[in-house]
């Protein structure tokens, strides 16, 4: 396909009708290159269509309007006054700003969850701590105050739990009352 000339015919096709001679070469053209002749059919309807067209009268200022803001936009250039266009940092830096805002937010979100739960645990920590060395100063026998630990209240039953019968090797003893009840 050898696209360049056919764009040359077009474009003189456009520019005004071909005289006969022009015509027969370029149907000379078309016979030797039949796959731009559909095409031809097309451009050449569009473009009696478009010669059909009434002209419309121009503005009578629109060349002075014309001429006016070319030399408008001559003069910012002159002066240096041209719109600077903006680097291609400036672009990225757009562009990338809100998402990387984003993360940055979601990240330090994160990081703060994980040291209050860090901090908590801590706490947790040092109040046990707290609470078993208050537990090691108790004498000998003595109960433990209920609620006096937050979080370690099955502690505070611990004086009737050892008060119990122990286990023996066998396993547990059958608790002679409770069977006799239950008969």
């Amino acid at each position: 396909m050898n696209d360049t000339e056919y764009l040359q015919w077009v474009e003189l096709g456009l520019r005004r009708t071909l005289t006969p001679a022009e015509s027969e070469r370029f149907e000379q053209w078309l016979a030797a290159h039949p796959e731009h002749r559909e095409h031809w059919i097309l451009d050449e309807r569009l473009s009696t269509s478009l010669r059909s067209l009434p002209d419309r009268e121009l503005s009578p200022r629109f060349t002075q309007r014309l001429l006016g803001r070319i030399e408008h936009e001559e003069s910012i250039v002159r002066s240096g006054d041209a719109p600077v266009q903006p680097s291609l940092a400036w672009a990225w830096l757009r562009r990338w700003a809100r998402p990387a805002a984003l993360v940055v937010v979601l990240a330090a979100g994160g990081v703060t969850a994980v040291r209050s739960t860090q901090n908590r645990e801590l706490a947790d920590q040092a109040r046990n701590a707290v609470w078993f060395a208050q537990l090691a100063s108790l004498p000998a026998g003595s109960s433990v105050p209920a609620g006096s630990a937050s979080g370690l209240t099955w502690l505070q039953d611990y004086d009737a739990i050892s008060r119990l019968p122990s286990l023996n090797e066998s396993g547990a003893r059958a608790d002679t009352e409770l069977l006799a009840l239950l008969k």
